[in-house]
């Protein structure tokens, strides 16, 4: 048996009862470089999502998105927005999740 630190237990999947705990993170920062991508677009921000929804994310966190891209704060978010797009309840859900993004454009060779 181990021990459990103060987080809460969101979420206990009896398929995986002997090893699998799902437990909500800490407050935290999430980075992703490349973040104007495919691989961003397709499955990362998904991914996240479908754990915000399941409230597996803390209540404070954010995502950071960075790339080569020239974007606004609303031109990243609008990417995700339209290649997650969906109905009813869900909307609202994804609304609160993107307000978390923010995006920093930049050329990884330059050192400034």
């Amino acid at each position: 048996m181990c021990c459990m630190d103060s987080r809460e237990i969101v979420h206990f999947d009896d398929s995986r009862a002997d090893y699998c705990l799902e437990v909500a993170a800490e407050d935290c920062g999430i980075v992703i470089f490349g973040a104007s991508g495919d691989l961003t677009r397709r499955k990362l921000v998904p991914a996240l999502f479908q754990l915000y929804r399941r409230s597996l994310l803390p209540e404070h966190f954010f995502v950071l998105g960075c790339a080569r891209a020239q974007l606004s704060q609303d031109d990243f978010r609008d990417i995700f927005r339209k290649a997650m797009s969906m109905e009813g309840s869900y909307v609202e859900h994804l609304e609160d999740f993107l307000r978390r993004f923010f995006y920093i454009g930049f050329d990884y060779a330059s050192p400034e």
